[in-house]
């Protein structure tokens, strides 16, 4: 399988920023048998296969499964890079106070660069001066305060550097609902694995 970055190369990221080390924070707990998780893991192999320092950053799972061997038997094979683990905080409010604990923790990684499904991580980062890639699988409710106000930092605030969409038309639904200039979107359509002939 051939796995591609949306980042590109090193050193040639986003083609405004330079990327040695990036912050991967992986949007549900690790380790777990879904695509997410895959994709998750897979997308960390691409950035380290195009020259970047990957940091995988995820919560964890509630089960508190052995990481390493069970991302090994979800893989079937082993996994090389590290994976830093946080408890998942509990009850009310869990998206923004998740944020701030990945970010008081990437904050000691010093990255060049976070990459996250998180709008709550996405928008605190940026408004911390951090460079931020937020990868959207859904368009966020434009009727909600909360997301008109994460929309009109992603669109004004440098340091989000991408919007990364699955599609074409979620790429359109960001602009046309959220006003996200087009310079900040990228599209990166879901992988699949096929066998080899």
């Amino acid at each position: 399988m051939r796995v591609t970055s949306p980042l590109g190369p090193s050193r040639t990221a986003c083609s405004d920023c330079a990327v040695d080390t990036a912050a991967k924070v992986a949007n549900a707990p690790l380790p777990a048998k879904s695509a997410s998780c895959l994709q998750v893991l897979h997308s960390c192999e691409a950035m380290a296969a195009n020259g970047h320092h990957v940091e995988l950053l995820s919560l964890q799972n509630a089960q508190k499964f052995p990481l390493q061997s069970t991302i090994d038997e979800v893989l079937g094979r082993p996994y090389a890079l590290t994976i830093r683990q946080l408890d998942e905080p509990r009850g009310r409010g869990l998206a923004p106070r998740a944020a701030l604990m990945q970010l008081g923790f990437i904050k000691r990684l010093r990255p060049d660069l976070i990459y996250t499904r998180s709008w709550a991580l996405a928008v605190a980062a940026a408004l911390f001066g951090r460079k931020v890639v937020f990868e959207s699988h859904m368009l966020l409710d434009p009727r909600r305060l909360k997301y008109r106000l994460a929309a009109l930092v992603f669109s004004r605030v440098p340091g989000l550097v991408r919007l990364v969409t699955t599609s074409q038309t979620l790429a359109d639904d960001w602009q046309l609902h959220f006003g996200i200039p087009a310079h900040k979107l990228c599209v990166a359509h879901n992988g699949a694995s096929l066998p080899l002939p």
